[in-house]
């Protein structure tokens, strides 16, 4: 008996959908997701890295975008969006792009 190709394409098609349907809720989970954060004031290049430890994430900022910058201390629990904002205020540094994942901070 043949397997009929329409029924195990469809099968095929619904499992697709499930398995890449999962990342989009899983960086909207880490986004939203309260974490602690323990970070005092420093040179940008090193509170960045720190937060990004802390956060579970990937931040990139160029050395140009962080010359000269400090950032703000950050303790406490903050999503990690809201921890990043916080940090980041007031030092010129802006998030261009951020997908739960992966933020992107320039000027």
């Amino acid at each position: 008996m043949r397997p009929n190709i329409i029924s195990i394409a469809g099968s095929c098609l619904a499992i697709a959908a499930a398995v890449y349907s999962v990342p989009a809720v899983a960086q909207v989970q880490s986004q939203d997701q309260v974490r602690p954060f323990n970070i005092p004031v420093q040179e940008a290049s090193s509170g960045i890295r720190l937060f990004a430890q802390q956060a579970g994430i990937q931040v990139i900022a160029s050395s140009e975008a962080t010359a000269g910058v400090r950032t703000r201390a950050l303790n406490g629990r903050f999503s990690v969006r809201d921890g990043l904002n916080r940090l980041i205020a007031g030092t010129g540094l802006v998030v261009l792009s951020f997908d739960g994942n992966v933020a992107m901070l320039g000027r």
